[in-house]
C-alpha cells in the first residue's frame, strides 16, 4: 500500500506556504553554517542573550568533574505572510549525558489535564470573561538551577579553544533533564508571592480571589492561559 498526502484540499496560499517550508534548508550541524552569515549572526546573538540573563559563568574546572555537552539547533521562523521573520540558533544541552544524583535530581514537572483546560474555557465562555494566551520567551532560561552543572562551551564561543574552560550553569537551559521542573518552580513561586493559590485539583491551575474579582492563570509548559471577570486585573498581571 502506498501512503501519501494529498494537497488538493489546501488553499493556494496554504499550498504556497508549504512549498516555502519544503524548500527551506536549515543546517543540521555547526559545520554547515560556515558559509552562511545569517546563521553565524544568530550564533552571536544567542550567547549574548544568555550572558545578559546571567545563564552561566565561564570557569576553569579540575579533571574529574562531570561535564554536559552542548549542540546548536537551527530553526527558520516565518511570519504569517510567508516572509522570513528571523533565523534562530538555539543552544541546547545534551541532557541525555547527565547522571542522576550527580548533576540532576528531581525532574518531575506537573502536566496539565486537558479536561481542566476544557472546563476553564467553558467557564470563561459562559461568563463572557476575556481570555488571553501568553507565550513566555526563552521559558526555561528563567528557571534557577539548584544542582552544580557544568557544560562545554559551544562552538564559536571566544574561549571554546581552551579545553579547561567550561560553563557553570546558573539557569536552566534547553535540553537539561531538570529544566521543566526548574521553570515550573520559578513561575509557581512568583505567582504565589503575588497572591495566587495553587489548585488542589490541578497543580498547573492558579487562582487569585480578590474582594471584587477573580483571576485565573493556567500553566501549559511555556504558555499561560489567563482569564478573569475583571479585564483590569489581567492588564496588571501582564
Amino acid at each position: 500500500m502506498i501512503v501519501f498526502i494529498s494537497y488538493k484540499r489546501f488553499s493556494s496560499a496554504h499550498f504556497a506556504f508549504l512549498c516555502i517550508l519544503d524548500n527551506n534548508h536549515e543546517p543540521q550541524s555547526f559545520e554547515e553554517t560556515n558559509n552562511h552569515d545569517v546563521w553565524k549572526q544568530a550564533m552571536v546573538d544567542e550567547p549574548h542573550a544568555l550572558n545578559e540573563n546571567k545563564t552561566w559563568s565561564v570557569v576553569r574546572i579540575h579533571k574529574g568533574k562531570k561535564v554536559v555537552g552542548s549542540i546548536w539547533v537551527y530553526k527558520t521562523k516565518f511570519r504569517s505572510d510567508e516572509s522570513v521573520d528571523k533565523h534562530k540558533a538555539r543552544l541546547v544541552a545534551r541532557g541525555f549525558t547527565q547522571t542522576y544524583g550527580v548533576d540532576y535530581k528531581e525532574t518531575f514537572a506537573p502536566v496539565t489535564k486537558m479536561s481542566i483546560v476544557r472546563v476553564l474555557l467553558s467557564i470563561a465562555v459562559n461568563h463572557s470573561w476575556p481570555l488571553y494566551q501568553m507565550d513566555v520567551k526563552n521559558v526555561f532560561l528563567h528557571g534557577d538551577l539548584e544542582e552544580e552543572v557544568y557544560m562545554k562551551l559551544p562552538p564559536a564561543h571566544s574561549q571554546s579553544h581552551d579545553p579547561d574552560a567550561m560553563c557553570r550553569l546558573h539557569k536552566a537551559i534547553y535540553g537539561l533533564q531538570q529544566s521543566p521542573r526548574a521553570w515550573y518552580a520559578k513561575l509557581s513561586s512568583v505567582l504565589e508571592e503575588v497572591g495566587f493559590r495553587r489548585s488542589n485539583v490541578d497543580s498547573s491551575l492558579f487562582v487569585q480571589i480578590g474582594s471584587t474579582s477573580k483571576l485565573v492563570v493556567f500553566i501549559y509548559v511555556d504558555d499561560l492561559i489567563v482569564t478573569s471577570d475583571n479585564l483590569e486585573e489581567i492588564n496588571v498581571l501582564k
